[in-house]
């Protein structure tokens, strides 16, 4: 069993003890998108209080996407393993130097209706999103309460 500290805990907590609360700023449309803070129900969080996020599609598949048939769990098309040869949604975290310049430090590309991203550095403080032309995706960022 490996030793996982106390400090690696808090910045990367485990997925099982987060909960999804979706961004009613959303569901995000086709183009380029920068988001620093995300609304939980009224509520504005800063992308700096999440851990990661559930990106998932909003509506209907356009045939050109050009569908890969992968794994059926047999619970519906959310998480399963049917992918698309284009991007869908693209996600970049930044965080912020001491000078004040944004630097990217996480690029994911989503190839599929429903993914999780969670962010390989703690407290980023904004999200690049790039919606693919005719789609639109929801947002459920992950936090610990």
């Amino acid at each position: 069993m490996p030793n996982v500290g106390i400090i690696d805990t808090a910045i990367h907590p485990p997925l099982g003890i987060l909960a999804a609360h979706i961004d009613t700023n959303g569901p995000y449309p086709a183009g380029s998108h920068t988001l620093d803070v995300w609304n939980n129900s009224g509520s504005v969080r800063g992308i700096n209080e999440s851990f990661g996020c559930i990106a998932v599609l909003d509506g209907v598949i356009p045939p050109e996407l050009g569908q890969t048939i992968g794994w059926d769990g047999g619970g519906g098309p959310i998480f399963d393993g049917v992918s698309y040869a284009l991007r869908m949604l693209q996600i970049v975290m930044q965080h912020q130097l001491l000078s004040g310049q944004f630097v990217n430090t996480q690029v994911d590309d989503q190839f599929t209706t429903a993914e999780v991203h969670l962010w390989r550095e703690a407290i980023p403080g904004r999200m690049g999103l790039y919606v693919a032309p005719m789609l639109s995706f929801n947002l459920f960022f992950l936090t610990v309460f």
